[in-house]
């Protein structure tokens, strides 16, 4: 093979991962337009314009919730595969059933409750304007957050 081949193909491959990469970037970029972002703080922050008396008085706010929470929601899922791993092993008794299901909603419970009074107190730094926004728009995309894609339908018992 002579240099000029050579040559020829290492512009080929670089070039292929140049467009490769420029393709990549682009599908990464242009995959969650046109989709509303999730809920987090950076958006409640934004989407509320708070000042930085309410700012100085929200992050403890959010960071009490997370230490809150985030243990809860591990706590539930461990509660979930605990109740799973106790039917793969046979589990039969109702009792052992219910006090798997009992613990599960009582953290459940419990997030949710912290969730609630978490988003009450932001409602609380909020000013007058910025209420009628939090109870238009924010409050509904709160409700739905968790919300999943509908399940899929059915297969038919054929």
């Amino acid at each position: 093979m002579n240099e000029q081949n050579k040559f020829r193909n290492l512009w080929f491959a670089i070039m292929s991962l140049f467009l490769l990469n420029i393709g990549t970037l682009s599908w990464m970029f242009f995959k969650n337009q046109g989709h509303e972002p999730p809920i987090g703080p950076v958006i409640i922050e934004e989407a509320l314009r708070f000042d930085n008396k309410q700012l100085s008085d929200f992050k403890p706010l959010m960071k009490k919730h997370f230490e809150t929470v985030i243990p809860l929601r591990k706590a539930i899922q461990q509660d979930k595969d605990s109740l799973f791993d106790w039917l793969k092993s046979g589990g039969n008794d109702s009792i052992s059933f219910n006090n798997h299901l009992a613990s599960m909603s009582a953290k459940v419970i419990e997030n949710e409750k912290n969730t609630f009074l978490h988003f009450k107190e932001i409602r609380d730094l909020c000013t007058p304007e910025q209420k009628k926004y939090f109870d238009e728009v924010l409050i509904e995309k709160f409700k739905h957050h968790n919300d999943k894609k509908s399940p899929p339908p059915p297969r038919d018992s054929k």
